[in-house]
């Protein structure tokens, strides 16, 4: 099954427990549920229709999220 974001009901579809634990294991300092909210926002945005919510999306976005969380330096 793909993963992809549903216009019509807003929301994403066939994401999975498994699929949830492998970004969780992925991207462990990301908070993914308020991200996946960021991305609910974008995609409802009509001006983006071309945005589909599928796995590549969700990956770049969270990507991106990951690179924006503040470094750590060791003292």
């Amino acid at each position: 099954m793909r993963v992809f974001f549903d216009r019509d009901e807003n929301k994403f579809k066939n994401v999975t427990e498994e699929y949830l634990k492998m970004l969780k294991e992925t991207y462990p300092n990301v908070d993914l549920m308020r991200q996946f909210n960021k991305m609910r926002l974008g995609l409802m945005n009509p001006e983006n229709p071309k945005r589909t919510g599928n796995q590549a999306f969700i990956n770049n976005w969270l990507d991106k999220a990951e690179q924006e969380q503040p470094k750590t330096i060791p003292i």
